[in-house]
């Protein structure tokens, strides 16, 4: 993809993959209105360099509709006072690598998975950026995951998980705890903390 200035998303534009894999170095701009970035292939679309600037109320969704991921790497800082969405039909993961991001919204996982390997805010920045509010895992009808890969960690937001349940991964080794804020699970919802690594799960779910 061409180097050049920041995309600017208005009035719920989307843009869409549907070639090779590819590095995406422009960034964005997203206003009020809301914006989008679809990865409609197999193959990893990742952003690198320029990053996304979200304005207040603005809304940045980040959607897989195939095996192909989403990776917003490090150098591609997600910031300003808006919020980030992870709605994905496919098996692609979106990941925010890194603790760089220094965004003030909220972070919904609506659909699919968002993996992470740093969810504690150091020196207001994290890979799920600069917010005290807790992060929302699905909407009323789908379920969202947040997949945890980095070092051990104790992580202070909470979650708030909707009728349509989310879940909390551990891929790794290391020990993250949840403590301070707790977990919000709506009626009907169900909120499952996994650890893959050792064949276990357990899950909650609002008496």
């Amino acid at each position: 993809m061409q180097q050049g200035p920041f995309w600017e998303c208005q009035h719920q534009t989307n843009i869409e993959l549907f070639g090779a894999a590819a590095t995406y170095t422009r960034g964005f701009t997203v206003n009020a209105g809301d914006g989008g970035l679809t990865n409609t292939t197999a193959n990893l679309l990742q952003m690198s360099t320029g990053g996304t600037a979200i304005t207040t109320n603005g809304i940045m969704t980040f959607s897989a509709t195939s095996t192909g991921g989403i990776t917003v790497n490090s150098s591609s800082v997600i910031s300003v006072r808006g919020g980030i969405e992870v709605n994905s039909s496919g098996a692609g993961v979106v990941t925010l690598s890194g603790a760089s991001n220094t965004y003030t919204g909220t972070t919904t996982i609506s659909q699919g998975t968002l993996s992470a390997d740093t969810i504690v805010v150091t020196a207001t920045k994290s890979g799920i950026g600069n917010a005290s509010s807790a992060v929302i895992l699905d909407s009323p009808s789908t379920a969202g995951t947040l997949s945890y890969t980095g070092s051990a960690a104790t992580y202070v937001r909470g979650f708030t998980v909707n009728a349509g349940g989310g879940g909390l991964t551990n891929t790794t080794g290391n020990l993250l705890q949840l403590s301070t804020v707790g977990t919000t699970v709506a009626s009907g919802g169900t909120m499952t903390f996994m650890l893959p690594a050792r064949a276990a799960s357990r899950s909650t779910a609002p008496a």
